[in-house]
C-alpha cells in the first residue's frame, strides 16, 4: 500500500524535494466516520532548504532566537505559534541573550518544541538530521540540555556515527553560537516525508537490528505505565489479545534498540493513541496497524504515519472514562467485543 505521488515541487535545489502524496483511507472506515477521514486524503511536504545564522542564542529550554526574534523552525508550522506563547518567548530571549555563553564554531541544530517527546525525536527531529547529514556528513550537532539527556536520544543518535554531538558548556546557561545551520522541517506538524522516514528507518534498522527477521508477532503496545491516555480497562481486554495471538509490550521498560527489534519482527501491533505507536516505522512494509482512540480532538499522526509506511491502518474508538477530560488526554474505556471483532478481520 505505497504512497502514490500526484505532484513533485519543483525549483531551487534544496535538501530534500517536497511533494503531494494520496492517502489511503483506513480499511475498516465506517461511512459515518468518512467525512472525518476524507479531508485527509491527501498529504503535502515541502522542499526543505536550510538557514545559517551568526551568533544565533539558543535559550536553555531550546529555543533559538535571531535579531531579537524566535526562529521559525522551532515550529514545524506558524500557528503552532500561539498568541499567548509571545510574551512567554519574549522573556525567555531576554533572559537568554543576558546569559548566554559564547559557542566557537559551526553546529547543526535540528530540535523544535516537541523533539522532547519519542515520536517527534523519531519521526520529526530524526529526518532532518537525515537530510542534513548527507550534505554535512561531519556536522556537529548542538543538542539542548533537556534533549541531549534522554536515553532514547542517546542512543538513536549512535545510528550517526560521523555526528559530532555538542551539549551546551552549562545545563543551566543559554548559549549564542558562532554560526547555527538549521535545516527546515521534513512536513508539518502529523505529516511525514515518506522517502526520509524510510531512510531513517533502514539507517536504525542497520544499526540496531542488522540479522532480525520479520517473525510475524503480534504486539499489543500497553500505556498502563503511563501519566495519561491510558485503557482503562486493559485487564478485561487481556483474554480477547491473547486469543489472537497478540501479547503485550511495555516501550517505557525497553531500550530503544530492544523496542526496534521486536518491531522488526512484528506484523500487526494494536495501541492506544500514543508514542509507542510511533515504533510501526520498524515493521514491514504491509503490516497492519490498529490504533485505538477518539475520533475528534486528537492527531491523526499515526493514520498520517501508517500510509508513509506502507502499513494497513485501522482504528476503533472507544469512551472516555470520565466526561469533561480533554480527548488528547482522557483514559478510555474500550469494547472488548468489538475489539475482538476488529482484531478477527485484521489478522484474517
Amino acid at each position: 500500500m505505497a504512497l502514490r505521488p500526484i505532484t513533485m515541487a519543483t525549483g531551487m535545489k534544496l535538501l530534500e524535494k517536497g511533494g503531494t502524496w494520496l492517502r489511503a483511507m483506513p480499511a475498516n472506515l465506517r461511512s459515518s466516520e468518512e467525512a472525518h477521514f476524507q479531508g485527509l486524503v491527501t498529504c503535502s511536504t515541502p522542499d526543505m532548504g536550510v538557514s545559517e545564522y551568526d551568533q544565533a542564542v539558543i535559550a536553555v529550554g531550546g529555543e533559538p532566537f535571531h535579531g531579537g526574534e524566535l526562529l521559525p523552525q522551532y515550529f514545524s508550522e506558524e500557528h503552532r505559534f500561539l498568541a499567548r506563547d509571545r510574551e512567554r518567548f519574549a522573556k525567555r530571549r531576554a533572559r537568554a541573550e543576558m546569559d548566554a555563553l559564547p559557542l566557537a564554531g559551526e553546529h547543526v541544530f535540528v530540535t523544535d518544541r516537541f523533539s522532547a517527546n519519542y515520536y517527534h525525536w523519531l519521526c520529526d527531529t530524526l529526518p532532518r538530521l537525515e537530510a542534513i547529514s548527507r550534505t554535512m556528513p561531519l556536522a556537529s550537532l548542538l543538542l539542548p540540555p533537556s534533549v541531549a539527556a534522554l536515553p532514547f536520544v542517546v542512543e538513536s543518535l549512535q545510528a550517526w556515527p560521523q555526528i559530532r554531538i555538542a551539549v551546551f558548556p552549562q545545563a543551566d546557561r543559554a548559549v549564542r553560537v558562532e554560526r547555527l545551520i538549521i535545516p527546515d522541517h521534513a512536513a508539518r506538524n502529523g505529516d511525514h516525508a515518506p522517502d526520509l522516514l524510510r531512510r531513517v528507518r533502514q539507517r536504525l534498522i542497520a544499526h540496531f537490528a542488522p540479522d532480525t527477521r520479520p517473525l510475524g508477532r503480534r504486539v499489543h503496545v500497553s500505556r498502563a505505565g503511563a501519566r495519561i491516555r491510558r485503557i482503562a480497562n486493559e485487564t478485561q481486554l487481556e483474554p480477547v489479545l491473547a486469543r489472537h495471538g497478540f501479547e503485550t509490550l511495555h516501550f517505557e521498560q525497553m531500550s530503544l534498540g530492544e523496542q526496534i527489534r521486536a518491531m522488526v519482527q512484528s506484523s500487526a501491533m494494536v495501541a492506544i493513541h500514543g508514542a509507542g505507536l510511533a515504533n510501526m516505522l520498524f515493521m514491514e512494509p504491509a503490516s497492519s496497524v490498529l490504533e485505538i482512540r477518539q475520533l475528534q480532538g486528537v492527531p491523526d499522526c499515526f493514520h498520517s504515519l501508517a500510509n508513509a509506511c506502507g502499513h494497513s491502518y485501522r482504528y476503533q474508538l472507544a469512551e472516555p472514562e470520565r466526561a469533561g477530560i480533554h480527548p488528547h488526554a482522557a483514559d478510555l474505556i474500550v469494547d472488548p467485543d468489538q475489539l475482538d471483532a476488529e482484531m478477527r478481520e485484521m489478522t484474517a
